[in-house]
């Protein structure tokens, strides 16, 4: 992790340097890895609330499936059997916003939340 600004990761064995999402914290998410290019999955928090997105360093600037936006995180991958994927884990159409799919969320298992993609 570098932390000036802005923070972003490093890999020192690649040398290679990934963006990830600003104004909060980042740590691994459960060991978990990527099955489209093998990256550990990493989990951003920001405020007190608590707001979370699960990513992939890769995934995040490199959207693996077309139609995908840079810098959203596993909520919003296409991919069929990812267990962070939206396809595997969208509830309903959110009833906020018009692009927004609920997804179930369970970084604070075990009490779980469904939340808004966007």
């Amino acid at each position: 992790l570098v932390d000036s600004k802005p923070q972003r990761l490093h890999c020192p064995s690649c040398n290679d340097t990934y963006t990830v999402p600003q104004n909060g914290s980042i740590r691994p998410y459960k060991e978990t890895k990527c099955p489209l290019d093998d990256f550990e999955l990493i989990m951003w928090t920001q405020g007190l609330k608590g707001k979370t997105m699960v990513f992939c360093p890769y995934c995040y600037m490199n959207p693996p499936f077309p139609g995908m936006w840079r810098q959203v995180g596993c909520a919003n991958c296409l991919h069929p059997s990812c267990p962070q994927s939206r396809a595997v884990n969208a509830v309903d159409a959110c009833s906020d916003c018009a692009e927004g799919v609920l997804v179930l969320d369970d970084s604070h298992s075990p009490r779980f939340r469904l939340l808004c993609n966007r």
